[in-house]
């Protein structure tokens, strides 16, 4: 199946979920969490298919990084990576999302996703 990358905060029965579907599960940090590689320097050569990662580990993400200084330059890691992300975040954060992040993702391999709908995406991500 896929390689899986994920940051801490994804649900424990949502990582389950995938690994029983057969995915390979990546652990990715921050840059300053220390949980895995770090998200910014992963790139088409680590063959990871997908990140998911929480909507709140953008921001620290682009402030652990050098080359990027807003929420959305997190979007050019993952273009330039080859790596779609999908950011999980409630119904509610995602109807009160900035224009201009909104956009940036558009213009990139993200998505933002909700909790309840991420198996779902993922599956379809795959199929």
């Amino acid at each position: 199946m896929a390689n899986i990358g994920y940051l801490a905060g994804i649900e424990p029965d949502v990582l389950d979920e995938l690994a029983m579907l057969g995915h390979r599960l990546v652990p990715l940090g921050t840059g300053a969490d220390n949980h895995g590689k770090s998200l910014t320097c992963i790139t088409k050569y680590d063959q990871i298919d997908l990140v998911v990662l929480r909507y709140h580990k953008l921001a620290e993400v682009a402030s652990a990084c050098t080359t990027a200084s807003s929420q959305s330059d997190v979007f050019d890691i993952s273009e330039r990576s080859e790596t779609p992300l999908l950011v999980v975040t409630s119904t509610e954060t995602m109807d009160g999302l900035e224009d201009d992040l909104v956009n940036s993702a558009r213009k990139t391999r993200a998505s933002f996703v909700s909790p309840e709908k991420l198996v779902g995406q993922v599956k379809s991500s795959f199929e």
